[in-house]
């Protein structure tokens, strides 16, 4: 209780700081993120993040436990005010390793299907939403689809002792 309280007393500081200096607080939505990790250092940030996902929330920010496409769905046709859209779409489904263990099988190439379109999905959000983030693995049948990342960054870069390249 004390760690939420401490938390959102952070989130109003931050925005006061962010209103006072000229900054806009933007409306920032976090999808297929139960972790929180991006909502809660936009909040800290002062802008107003909320995730989404069809798990429970594991952090303190505002969190609708939800599917994506229907969230999606709503954000496409402005039914849902947001300015920035960050989504961690399933890379164990759009990766190089799922093109090769996933094509055989037959659920395999469903799922990859269905994440896919979520992904068709969040470029269609783009009519509507001023900025779109999609994290995905490097070398993904998505950068075929789409085109190559615009920045590709690996764990390592950010102290940890594994390379997995994502864009």
């Amino acid at each position: 209780m004390w760690s939420l309280l401490c938390f959102w007393v952070a989130v109003a500081a931050a925005r006061a700081r962010r209103r006072w200096s000229g900054l806009p607080v933007r409306r920032v939505f976090v999808v297929c993120e139960c972790s929180q990790a991006v909502a809660d250092a936009c909040n800290l940030e002062g802008h107003i993040a909320t995730s989404i996902d069809l798990k429970e929330g594991r952090g303190l920010s505002p969190h609708l436990v939800m599917d994506a496409n229907t969230f999606l769905d709503m954000v496409a046709v402005g039914a849902v005010q947001c300015e920035v859209l960050v989504a961690h779409p399933p890379c164990t489904l759009l990766s190089r390793y799922a093109a090769v263990h996933y094509g055989r099988m037959g659920k395999g190439r469903v799922d990859r299907a269905r994440a896919l379109g979520l992904i068709t999905r969040l470029l269609r959000c783009m009519k509507t939403v001023a900025e779109v983030y999609v994290e995905n693995p490097a070398g993904s049948r998505m950068c075929k689809r789409f085109g190559p990342p615009d920045v590709v960054l690996s764990p390592w870069e950010f102290g940890a002792n594994y390379d997995k390249p994502t864009g």
